[in-house]
C-alpha cells in the first residue's frame, strides 16, 4: 500500500476534533465545504485523558488523522548515546535566541540534525551535557535565580518542543500544511515545512501570544507576583518572562516560515504586524456563516419588543453590565423584554450572582435566562442583539443575527467595530453604513442610550436591519469565505 498523501494537512492545537464550537467548527466547515480537496488533520493536545470523545464525524474527504499528546509520559530512556555535537548545536541555537540574533539558519541546521540522529528525549534530559549546558546558560543569563528552578523550567519548556520534533516523521504527508494557530501547532507546521520542503500557511483566530501572556500571568505553578495586565509583562519575574519569551519565539518561527498569514479581524492583523509578521504576508479572511440557515428567522420587524444577549454566562461576556443596561432601559420603556440566551454551566457561581442581581433589581419578569437553545429558531423572536463583552474575536452570533436582519449594539472589542461599522480593509464595506452602534466597554450609559435611540427611531432601526443583512451577505457568507481559502490552496497546489 502506497503512502497516503492529502492536498492539505490542517494542524489543530487543542480544538478539532475534540472541542466543538469556535475553531473546531471553522475547521469542520472548511473541510466539509471543499469536497474536491483532500484533507488530513494533525491534532496536538495536552493529555489523552482529556480527549476521550471526538465531537465531529469526519467528512469523506478527510482521509487521514494523527494525534500527539504533549504531556503524556510515553517515552523511556534507551541505550542510544546522543553525540556531544547535538548539545553543542543546541547550546549554539540557545545563545542565538537569548541574544535575540537572527536564529533562522541555526534553527534549520539544528532541526535537520535532530531528524537525522532521532535522539530519545529522555536521554537528552538525563545527559550530563544537557545539565552542563543549562549551567552555562544560567551563569550568563540567570545568575541571580535559583538554578534548580531554572533547570526544571527549561526542561518543561523543552519537553513538548522535543516531542513534536520526534513526531515529525509521523505527521501526515501532504502538499500544504495549514496551522490554525501559532504556538506548538505553528511550530509543527514550520518544522514539517522545512523538513519536507512543502508550503506552510497560518490562520490565527486569536493572537496566541496574547492568550498565553494572560494564562502565564494567572498561573499558580510559575511562582511570582501577578502583574496587573499583559501590557505590564516586563514587570514579571524571570521565570514568567522565560515562558512568555518561549511562546513569542514560537510565534516568530511560524510568522517567518508561513507563506501566507491570515487573520479574522483587522485588529489581529495589526497585532501580527507589530509582533514581527511581514506586511506582505498578511491578509484578512473573516469567519463565515451559512446565511441560508437563518432565512426562516427573517421577518418584518417594525419595532423593538425583545432584546437579547446571546453568549455564555461567564465574566468575559459581562452579563452584569447587560443586566444594568436592561434596568436602565426599562425605566423608560417598561414593556421591553430582555433575554440572556446561552449556557450557564461553565461558571455556576457567576450565573447565581447574575440571577440574584436580577432579583435585587426586581426585574425577574423582564429579564430571563433561557439556557442553551437552537439559534436558527430563537432568532425569529429577537429584535435587537446586545454584546457587552470585555473581550471578543469576531463574534459569529452577531453575524448570525445579521443573517436574520437583526442589528446589534456591541462594546468596542475585537472585531465588533468591523462588523457594526464596516471594515476599511474590505472594499466598499464602510459605504454600506452602520448595522448598529458601538459603545465603550462597561459604559452602561452609552449602551442604554444607543438602545433607546433605536427603540424610538424606527426609521433608523429599519435602516440598520437592511445594512446588517447586506454586510453579512457581501463579506461574511461562508461560501465566499471558503472560496477565498480555496484560491490560496489552489495557488500552492499548482
Amino acid at each position: 500500500m502506497g503512502i497516503i498523501k492529502s492536498n492539505v494537512c490542517i494542524i489543530s492545537e487543542g480544538s478539532y476534533p475534540y472541542v466543538r464550537g469556535g475553531v473546531g467548527d471553522w475547521i469542520h466547515k472548511i473541510i466539509s465545504n471543499m469536497p474536491d480537496i483532500s484533507f488530513s488533520v494533525f491534532f496536538i493536545g495536552s493529555k489523552k485523558e482529556d480527549c476521550l470523545n471526538k465531537n465531529y464525524d469526519f467528512p469523506k474527504n478527510l482521509i487521514e488523522y494523527k494525534e500527539l499528546f504533549l504531556f503524556d509520559k510515553n517515552l523511556k530512556a534507551d541505550n542510544k548515546k546522543i553525540p556531544l555535537e547535538f548539545f553543542i548545536k543546541t547550546h549554539d541555537l540557545m545563545e542565538n535566541i537569548l541574544n535575540k540574533e537572527n536564529f533562522n539558519n541555526k534553527l534549520e541546521e539544528w532541526l535537520k540534525y535532530f531528524i537525522k540522529i532521532s535522539p530519545n528525549n529522555e536521554n537528552i534530559f538525563n545527559s550530563k551535557y544537557f545539565y552542563s549546558m543549562v549551567v552555562d546558560l544560567a551563569k550568563k543569563y540567570a545568575d541571580d535565580n535559583s538554578f534548580m528552578d531554572l533547570y526544571w523550567n527549561v526542561g518543561f519548556i523543552c519537553e513538548p518542543f522535543l516531542k513534536i520534533m520526534s513526531f515529525i516523521k509521523k505527521i501526515p504527508q501532504s502538499e500544504i500544511y495549514h496551522s490554525v494557530s501559532t504556538g506548538y501547532a505553528g511550530f509543527a507546521g514550520s518544522v514539517v515545512s522545512i523538513i519536507r520542503e512543502k508550503p506552510f500557511i497560518l490562520t490565527e483566530h486569536g493572537i496566541y501570544t496574547r492568550e498565553r501572556k494572560i494564562d502565564i500571568n494567572q498561573s499558580e505553578w510559575i511562582f511570582s507576583d501577578k502583574v496587573n495586565s499583559i501590557f505590564e509583562i516586563d514587570k514579571a519575574v524571570f521565570f514568567k518572562k522565560l515562558w512568555i519569551g518561549f511562546f513569542i519565539i514560537l510565534s516568530k518561527i511560524a510568522y517567518n516560515y508561513s507563506k501566507n498569514i491570515f487573520s479574522i479581524t483587522r485588529g489581529n492583523m495589526l497585532t501580527q504586524k507589530n509582533e514581527g509578521a511581514l506586511i506582505e504576508k498578511l491578509l484578512i479572511i473573516p469567519n463565515g456563516i451559512e446565511i441560508e440557515k437563518f432565512a426562516p428567522c427573517i421577518k418584518n420587524r417594525d419595532s423593538i419588543k425583545k432584546i437579547a444577549l446571546i453568549g455564555r454566562v461567564v465574566p468575559v461576556k459581562d452579563i452584569l453590565t447587560f443586566i444594568k443596561v436592561a434596568f436602565s432601559v426599562l425605566s423608560k420603556h417598561p414593556d421591553i423584554k430582555f433575554e440572556i440566551v446561552g449556557p450557564f454551566e461553565e461558571d455556576i457561581d457567576y450565573y447565581n450572582i447574575c440571577k440574584d442581581f436580577v432579583k435585587i433589581l426586581k426585574i425577574e419578569d423582564k429579564v430571563q435566562f433561557t439556557g442553551r437553545v437552537d439559534l436558527s429558531k430563537k432568532l425569529y423572536e429577537i429584535d435587537l442583539l446586545i454584546l457587552t463583552s470585555i473581550s471578543e474575536g469576531l463574534p459569529l452570533v452577531i453575524l448570525e443575527g445579521f443573517s436574520s436582519k437583526i442589528p446589534a449594539i456591541c462594546t468596542n472589542v475585537g472585531g465588533c467595530s468591523d462588523v457594526i461599522l464596516g471594515n476599511p480593509e474590505f472594499e466598499n464595506d464602510i459605504n454600506i453604513g452602520n448595522a448598529g452602534e458601538i459603545s465603550p466597554v462597561m459604559d452602561i450609559n452609552s449602551l442604554s442610550l444607543n438602545i433607546i435611540k433605536l427603540i424610538e427611531d424606527k426609521k433608523l432601526y429599519k435602516k440598520y436591519q437592511d445594512n446588517a443583512f447586506e454586510r453579512v451577505n457581501k463579506f461574511y457568507n461562508l461560501k465566499k469565505v471558503t472560496e477565498q481559502y480555496r484560491s490560496y490552496y489552489k495557488k500552492w497546489l499548482e
